[in-house]
């Protein structure tokens, strides 16, 4: 017990609101144009995990996904901004 307080007063919890802070002005349709947004990088991070290694247009394909990608970064940065696990990813 001695242990666990000890924990909790060197790192203290705080809770985790940034995604309402992020969307919490935006109005119905922002907010589903940017779930619209969300979904479709979702969409194509999927079709870059299953691109078969062997497939001949690889390079072409990996290339135009990463540019919507991009596109999608610049359509949702004023709806809430870009992810941070976006960024991550594009640079």
């Amino acid at each position: 017990m001695a242990q666990g307080l000890d924990y909790l007063d060197r790192n203290p919890y705080y809770p985790n609101n940034k995604k309402e802070i992020a969307t919490a002005n935006l109005t119905k349709e922002q907010k589903e144009l940017r779930y619209k947004l969300l979904r479709r990088k979702s969409a194509i991070d999927h079709r870059l995990k299953v691109l078969p290694v062997d497939h001949p247009d690889r390079l072409v394909l990996e290339t135009k996904m990463e540019a919507d990608i991009a596109e999608l970064a610049l359509q949702i940065a004023p709806l809430g901004g870009v992810p941070k696990r976006w960024l991550s990813q594009l640079l």
